[in-house]
């Protein structure tokens, strides 16, 4: 999906910029000037869900907790560590 957007948009710019999409790790980052990284590990409701309801127990208003906050925290965490 992040891909489509970015290509679209890269569209209405006049295809200013190369844009590739690959899994292949060596592919994606040679001759690159960036990358943009899109992954999500585990049952991604189940844990959202986490995210959210735990911290907000202990008292933060953080909302939607993805990018910040307690539960960003831990969303961050899990993509590095959770095994498949």
């Amino acid at each position: 999906m992040v891909y489509q957007i970015v290509v679209k948009d890269n569209k209405k710019l006049g295809n200013k910029f190369n844009i590739e999409q690959t899994t292949i790790r060596s592919k994606a980052l040679k001759d690159a000037d960036f990358v943009i990284s899109s992954i999500e590990k585990g049952d991604r409701f189940e844990l959202r869900w986490q995210d959210n309801t735990i911290p907000r127990k202990h008292g933060s208003t953080e909302r939607m907790a993805e990018n910040g906050g307690p539960g960003g925290f831990f969303h961050s965490v899990r993509q590095f560590f959770l095994k498949n």
